[in-house]
């Protein structure tokens, strides 16, 4: 096992209380950031700065004698992959909020107790004096006392810092669970306790020299040295290069930012115009972390430069304008109706193609109620959530393990048990004139048979009050044949009533009650062209000679058509001489072609008709 070196020469590892002549530095005004996984919420960076100490009382008595507020006073990382030592190492970065002649440091451990050996043994020490764009050589490695010896005080003597880093390790060496040891032949000496395996700190304070300021001019001399080399420089002069860049001396001692430099970061943006315009960090060339410059932001994208997803769409400014190509201050760039992500995560259609379901009633806008539901994680307002995961659980090659998605429970409808129809209702939040709905039904696996079979659609133009008469029944595809368009065509329309039934009404008890429902996944609404709305054979059994032929074309429920056969394409013949063919209730409609005579022909037209 690797030995760090004991303390450098250069700083002094004792306990005492800081210099008169020393101030210590706010910490509402430091920002604390770590490149190390952290635990969860209550124990995030920020906490080193919090002036509160209880986390050590942990060490006295046994685990029900720790204060309550002790998980909001230190920070902890997660676990942490072990360096080829086999200790554990991340950084805590402080951004001290201006700059400072710093004077020393404190560090408070966190505690080594029972139940974990997340204390940091040993840290390095680099300082920034330019915003944290770069940084010093890191000190030689500092040792880190255990809690119970209370803070420990580290000179410091860098001028015009502007922001700490510590690079902090755990050694592996220490890790030794004492109840079950571990193997001596695994190099990583198989840490046993996952508490060990991170980083911790309690608190840490900065304390500066008190900046000589020799002419009163409000700027540091070690600012004014740094930068221009004397003190003849006055505060409100703006002297950057080539051009000023519309921030004073003083402005640009504040903000961090190089006085002699027009653009300190680089994005092609002045100093003066990201202070005092954009409000972005002229330290930062991307001031949202989104992969996208303040620059183009601003300039290429009209994107806002300070917000990670600018449309709210939960597509990162970035992944939009690098990975869809999409619009990042469009949250439905298409302009189809269906928000950006919706289409690139649920529906996997093209964000920069209209959709052909363009018309889409925002499901935002849609309240859902149903009178019978089996619980709160099967709610009937799932059906217009946009989520259609949950058929995953068939099976699919996405799902090769059959492992369900988490959230499979969060985006379909069951009802209650023993439920075998149930009424849905549709508020659709305004006046739409429907064409046509897309129902995808929940699916049928090895652990339920609750999908829907059937069901009939109403629909209101008065608020819910009343509701027109039934469609006529209409049979539901299975969840894997995917969405089943249904044409609904009524004008003004405020609510939607889908009467949902399962086919096997007296299934016995002894069936399960997985079986004893009826489910929906989502329901879709659309006022625009339904892709039912062009008639179209969509398929034809007939082969030369046969003397009966099979046709089937998309239709509307409850409408008639006449259905004519040629052999020349001049003389037309009504398939069933002076009536009609009535409409089924689903999507399409077949029918049969008994010749009467019976004559066999090498070739024959047919052609379908909707009677008004």
């Amino acid at each position: 096992m690797k030995h760090l070196p004991l303390l450098a020469i250069a700083f002094s590892s004792f306990s005492a209380l800081p210099l008169l002549s020393q101030n210590l530095i706010d910490s509402t005004t430091i920002t604390a950031t770590t490149d190390a996984p952290v635990q969860n919420g209550n124990f995030g960076p920020e906490h080193t700065l919090d002036g509160l100490t209880e986390e050590g009382f942990r060490n006295v008595g046994d685990g029900a004698s720790r204060m309550a507020e002790h998980q909001g006073s230190h920070w902890i990382s997660g676990d942490i992959t072990a360096d080829a030592n086999g200790d554990f190492t991340g950084t805590i970065t402080y951004d001290l909020g201006a700059f400072y002649d710093i004077a020393q440091i404190e560090i408070l451990n966190t505690s080594n107790t029972a139940w974990n050996d997340r204390e940091t043994d040993s840290f390095t020490i680099e300082t920034s004096t330019n915003g944290g764009a770069t940084y010093s050589a890191p000190s030689a490695p500092l040792t880190l006392q255990d809690y119970t010896l209370g803070f420990q005080t580290f000179p410091l003597t860098d001028a015009g810092v502007s922001h700490i880093r510590l690079t902090l390790t755990n050694l592996a060496a220490i890790n030794v669970d004492e109840v079950n040891p571990p193997d001596p032949n695994d190099p990583a000496l198989m840490l046993t306790s996952g508490n060990d395996r991170a980083i911790g700190l309690n608190e840490v304070r900065f304390y500066s020299t008190p900046a000589a300021d020799t002419d009163n001019d409000g700027l540091p001399d070690s600012w004014e040295i740094t930068h221009f080399g004397d003190l003849s420089h006055l505060p409100g002069d703006d002297e950057d290069l080539p051009t000023p860049d519309g921030l004073t001396n003083l402005q640009e001692f504040s903000n961090q930012t190089n006085p002699l430099a027009t653009d300190t970061d680089g994005d092609t943006l002045s100093d003066g115009e990201e202070v005092n315009t954009h409000n972005t960090n002229p330290n930062l060339v991307d001031t949202d972390g989104d992969t996208l410059s303040d620059s183009d932001e601003i300039n290429t994208h009209s994107s806002d430069p300070t917000l990670f997803d600018t449309d709210g769409d939960t597509l990162s400014d970035g992944d939009e304008v690098n990975t869809h190509m999409t619009l990042p201050n469009n949250e439905d760039t298409d302009g189809d109706g269906i928000n950006d992500n919706v289409e690139i995560n649920d529906l996997m259609t093209d964000p920069l193609v209209p959709d052909a379901r363009a018309g889409l009633v925002p499901p935002s806008g849609i309240t859902a109620t149903a009178d019978t539901t089996q619980q709160a994680r099967f709610d009937v307002q799932n059906l217009v959530d946009d989520r259609t995961l949950e058929g995953f659980q068939d099976g699919d090659p996405a799902d090769p393990d059959g492992i369900r998605p988490a959230q499979h429970q969060d985006n379909h409808w069951m009802s209650a048990d023993g439920a075998f129809t149930a009424l849905l209702t549709f508020d659709l939040g305004g006046t739409y004139d429907l064409t046509y709905l897309d129902i995808l039904n929940t699916s049928n696996t090895n652990w339920n048979d609750a999908e829907t079979n059937t069901l009939t659609i109403a629909t209101s133009t008065d608020g819910g009050t009343t509701y027109s008469t039934p469609t006529p029944t209409v049979t539901l595809q299975g969840y894997l044949d995917g969405f089943q368009t249904i044409p609904l065509v009524a004008a003004g329309v405020t609510h939607v009533q889908i009467n949902v039934e399962h086919d096997t009404l007296g299934e016995p008890t002894g069936a399960g009650t997985n079986h004893r429902r009826v489910g929906l996944n989502e329901v879709r609404f659309y006022t625009g062209a339904s892709p039912l709305s062009a008639l179209q054979i969509v398929n034809l059994d007939y082969t030369s000679g046969d003397i009966m032929a099979t046709i089937e074309w998309n239709s509307i429920p409850g409408a008639k058509y006449l259905v004519e056969y040629s052999d020349d394409l001049e003389n037309w013949f009504e398939a069933i001489d002076g009536e009609e063919v009535d409409a089924s209730a689903d999507a399409t409609t077949t029918f049969t072609v008994d010749y009467d005579p019976a004559v066999a022909v090498a070739k024959r037209f047919f052609r379908v008709t909707r009677i008004p």
